[in-house]
């Protein structure tokens, strides 16, 4: 079923949301295929003052305003023991 914009007189409103259209596993997983929608096909990312921007990667920042760095991932035992390798 297709999603389908209206406005306040529900008369359908031209134009219609862009969507794409996503699939999940390829099927040679283990899993079944998945697909889905994502209706945000026309969206345009904007800074405070209605220029389009180019939306970066997530970067977490500490109390200071310094970025973190991730570090590697380090697995530990059942008594939050480093386990080495």
């Amino acid at each position: 079923m297709s999603y389908v914009r209206y406005n306040q007189n529900n008369q359908i409103v031209n134009p219609q949301p862009v969507s794409n259209t996503v699939t999940l596993y390829s099927g040679n997983e283990g899993f079944p295929t998945l697909s889905y929608k994502i209706w945000n096909g026309n969206y345009i990312a904007r800074n405070f003052n209605n220029t389009i921007r180019t939306p970066s990667n997530y970067q977490r920042y500490n109390t200071n305003n310094t970025p973190v760095i991730p570090s590697s991932y380090q697995r530990h035992d059942y008594n939050n023991q480093p386990i080495q390798s």
